[in-house]
Order: structure tokens, then sequence, then C-alpha cells
């Protein structure tokens, strides 16, 4: 069984600022039993997945007080393709990396990507896409988990 689940922390409707259409974002935490290891923002357009989705990620040391060194913020650009979904590290989003309240570093796309934090904040949105429920319209025929998760 896997250790860590996810803690859903908010959730929003309201219309895209570039199309209008209806937009969602969630939000919430990757927790094991001892402490959060991730938090996360994932936005999208409601029906829309041909159009991807953004996901803002922050890994590290959250615990109250720790300091921001021992943290990182990345954004994260997610499509899916015929074969599968697909994860690329973009620019920061520095509004929606701040809007998770975790005050952090936030490395530019060159900074990260080929590092051990590339691969971590991948595999943090691919663990949000698969077990987050409320986000499982992303995942289109895709069942990206085999066990449930409490």
């Amino acid at each position: 069984m896997n250790p860590f689940r996810i803690v859903p922390t908010d959730s929003f409707d309201g219309p895209c600022e570039c199309c209008g259409d209806l937009n969602r974002v969630v939000s919430g935490r990757v927790c094991d039993d001892a402490e959060d290891k991730a938090v996360f923002l994932v936005s999208w357009t409601l029906g829309r997945v041909d159009r991807g989705a953004v996901f803002a990620i922050v890994l590290g040391d959250l615990a109250p007080g720790s300091p921001k060194r021992g943290r990182f913020g990345a954004s994260i650009a997610y499509e899916l393709a015929p074969d599968g979904p697909r994860f690329a590290i973009t620019e920061p989003e520095v509004p929606m990396i701040q809007s998770l309240e975790a005050d952090c570093l936030m490395p530019s796309r060159r900074e990260l990507v080929m590092t051990s934090r590339e691969h971590a904040m991948v595999a943090a949105a691919d663990f949000v896409l698969g077990f987050d429920d409320r986000i499982a319209e992303l995942r289109g025929r895709w069942q990206l988990h085999a066990e449930p998760v409490s």
C-alpha cells in the first residue's frame, strides 16, 4: 500500500481569464503519517482537457517556521496525449505558487531541468494526478492507480 495520501484543502470554480470558460482550481497536500511532503494546486478548464492543465507544487521542509531555503516550488504543464499523460517543467507561475502559502525558492526552468528536483516535482504531480479524484477528468481513459487511497 502506498504510504502517501492526498489531503484536499480547497476547490473553486470561476471564469477563465483568457476565454471566459469555467475554470476549476483545486489544492491540497501530499502527506504520510508523519508530515506534509508537498502542497499543490491544479488549474484547468472544465470539459476542455485538450487545453491541458497547470500544476503548482512546493516540496521540501514544510514544517511551520522552517527556513525558505528548505523548500522549492515549480510550475508544471500537463497534457493528456494519445499515448498517456505528459508533464513538463515550465517557468514558475509566481502567483500560483505564492497562493500555496508556503514561502519557497522558485528556481527557473533551466535550473530544474535534468536534476533530482525536477524528478521529484514530476513524481509529485504524477501522484496527485493518479490519486486526487477531484481531478479525475484530467486522466481521461488512463487509469493511473490500482489501489484505493483513504
